[in-house]
């Protein structure tokens, strides 16, 4: 039976698109009561308040709105609780407990299951056998799973005596998070906003794994590493007791040919498995190609999520589109959740210079930043680059930071803008990404498999080198009006066509855009 509850949700579902999954679906139903007809009152329960106040920031009014349409009132009184907040009616400084009304006073009501309480909950914690683990979690709520009880950072796999030190590389540094990696560093833009909400997601899950693997994507130095680090950090507040493992690809690479050449590889999975609750694994196209690496991670990965480990990875491009994966393993990233981080907009550009020169002690004039932000070419760690260049200008020469001086002392660091590319680049990256000719791009077919990238290339080609759409147009044989189409075609499927959008911010990666 279809409940008011399920058209609720099945409203935002179609309203809020995949940040549902991420903010509203953990949340429950506990009561409504129409006490007052024309204003009922509902209630929800939200498994920590990390949930409940970003619901409350960014889609309180589109809840009301749906339960509106579906109890067909003009308003309500939405409660939005905290698992053990709402029902702990024996502490002191609790809310006001709900009360259960008689039966003539129209209320419907979800009491919570007995594992909802403070009690119960503590019960959850018992030991279970590992081997009885994989059972236990699929089939206990998500908040009876019990939490990890181990040391916080496992040990890397150490040499045997007699290696003289060949595996030494691996230090128990390799482990450490960098610690400015935080969420509160971190500047949130449109460029952004999905992937800092998922990563947000799961550093708040501590009890229940929704989104496994995570896998962040995108371009270098936009920020997938620190929205990654960031979730270990938090986790490491959270559950201090959780044991992370943070490595790159190519650590685990070198890593697993020693375990291998010096015969430790029960020491090697003791690391990756058993001593590990939250993997995280930068730069994870870094082992395409390597048969025998994407086996052990193979292994590794089904190993942990069985369990109910959490595992994030990062890479330059998406699984799709990293050469030689392994198809198990792109197919089980591809079943987690995909967060593409692009290239910053100016205003998020701005808003990073700042927050790293504030970093630094120091303020920045609006016309430097604007000076600054137009010239680079969108990547952070160049701002960071720039900031601190900027910083150490100032110390030595005593002085702040004013656009003349900037211009004066750092104009071979920011030139005028970024050389534009050549059309025939833009072409040429185009019929490689949709493995078509050049020829075949620049001629008179009109078949599906043409079109696309015909009008793809048209889009890039006018957005990129600012080409005329005459120009571009005896590039490709036709009239400016067809171009005109065509690149308004491609304009309007990027606001929905996610496939499309990636593949064109792949291309404008590849070009240098």
């Amino acid at each position: 039976m279809v409940t008011t509850w399920d058209e609720v949700r099945h409203s935002l579902r179609a309203s809020l698109g995949a940040m549902f999954d991420i903010w509203v679906a953990p949340v429950r139903l506990h009561q409504v009561t129409f006490d007052t007809p024309s204003r009922p009152r509902v209630q929800l329960v939200a498994p920590h308040d990390r949930v409940r106040d970003w619901i409350k920031h960014s889609y309180q009014s589109a809840l009301e709105a749906a339960w509106c349409e579906a109890l067909r009132v003009e308003a309500i009184d939405l409660k939005i609780w905290v698992i053990g907040e709402a029902f702990d009616t024996t502490s002191t400084d609790a809310v006001e407990p709900v009360a259960q009304p008689a039966a003539d006073e129209g209320v419907i009501a979800l009491r919570p299951p007995a594992a909802l309480t403070k009690s119960s909950r503590g019960r959850s914690s018992r030991n279970i056998d590992e081997a009885q683990y994989s059972t236990a979690a699929r089939s206990m709520p998500a908040w009876q799973q019990p939490a990890p009880q181990a040391r916080l950072f496992p040990d890397p796999v150490a040499p045997p005596p007699s290696a003289s030190g060949a595996m030494g590389s691996a230090s128990v540094s390799d482990s450490v998070l960098p610690s400015d990696k935080v969420f509160e560093n971190f500047v949130v833009g449109a460029c952004n906003e999905f992937a800092h909400a998922a990563a947000r997601s799961v550093a708040d899950d501590i009890a229940t794994i929704r989104h496994n693997p995570l896998f962040i994507y995108g371009g270098t130095g936009l920020g997938k590493t620190h929205l990654m680090v960031a979730v270990g950090h938090h986790r490491l507040i959270s559950a201090p007791q959780t044991r992370i493992l943070y490595v790159t690809g190519e650590q685990f690479t070198n890593e697993l040919i020693d375990s291998l050449r010096f015969k430790r590889m029960t020491e090697f999975r003791q690391k990756y498995r058993h001593n590990t609750d939250l993997l995280l694994m930068d730069d994870i196209q870094f082992i395409s190609g390597k048969e025998r690496t994407q086996e052990e991670l193979f292994h590794t990965f089904e190993w942990l999520r069985e369990r109910g480990r959490q595992i994030i990875f990062t890479s330059d491009v998406a699984p799709r589109e990293i050469h030689g994966f392994a198809r198990r393993l792109r197919t089980r990233c591809e079943s987690g959740m995909l967060a593409d981080v692009q290239q910053p907009d100016q205003e998020t550009l701005i808003a990073i210079l700042h927050d790293k020169a504030e970093a630094c002690g120091r303020q920045i004039p609006p016309d430097v930043a604007n000076y600054v932000a137009a010239r680079v070419r969108g990547s952070i760690r160049e701002i960071e680059g720039v900031v601190h260049r900027l910083d150490a200008l100032c110390t030595l020469y005593g002085q702040v930071p004013t656009l003349a001086f900037v211009r004066a002392h750092l104009g071979n660091v920011l030139p005028d803008g970024p050389p534009k590319p050549e059309i025939s680049d833009i072409i040429r990256e185009v019929a490689n990404t949709y493995s078509v000719q050049i020829s075949e791009l620049l001629g008179r077919r009109k078949v599906r498999n043409l079109v696309r990238p015909r009008h793809v290339a048209m889009y890039l080609v006018r957005k990129h080198n600012g080409a005329s759409f005459p120009v571009i147009g005896k590039h490709f044989h036709r009239d400016h009006t067809t171009v005109q189409h065509g690149y308004r075609k491609i304009e309007a499927d990027l606001m929905t066509d996610m496939e499309l959008r990636q593949t064109v911010h792949s291309i404008e990666r590849t070009i240098g855009c």
